[in-house]
């Protein structure tokens, strides 16, 4: 069952419209309607509302692992990858890591990087 599905059934359940749960959640009627038609979905900073309105949290994750248990926290909190980073000071000037990785990501293959086999 999709993230929009267990929102509009709990919606119903609630006896709610939609145009009432877009207050509760403050975004408009229009985003709930392409939430619960798997059109889009909420915005990681309103996770922690759509859990709260759910009453569960909603996503599978392996927490058995550091990874999953990070994105349950970011999740359960409404944090974007950078603005965990951010919070933990976790960025590539103080981390040679995240620099190499970046500037990495940023090249760009050259002739002669380009390797033809004849």
């Amino acid at each position: 069952m999709t993230l929009g599905e267990k929102v509009r059934n709990r919606r119903i359940e609630k006896g709610m419209l939609q145009i009432e749960l877009a207050e509760l959640m403050g975004v408009s009627e229009s985003s709930v309607t392409l939430w619960e038609n798997n059109k889009s979905q909420p915005g990681i900073q309103l996770y922690p509302k759509v859990i709260e309105f759910l009453g569960y949290f909603p996503f599978t994750l392996n927490t058995d692992k550091l990874s999953g248990r990070i994105t349950m926290y970011r999740y359960m909190n409404g944090l974007t990858q950078a603005s965990l980073a951010k919070m933990l000071s976790v960025n590539e000037i103080n981390n040679p890591i995240l620099r190499v990785r970046k500037i990495n990501a940023r090249k760009k293959y050259s002739r002669k990087n380009y390797c033809a086999f004849n």
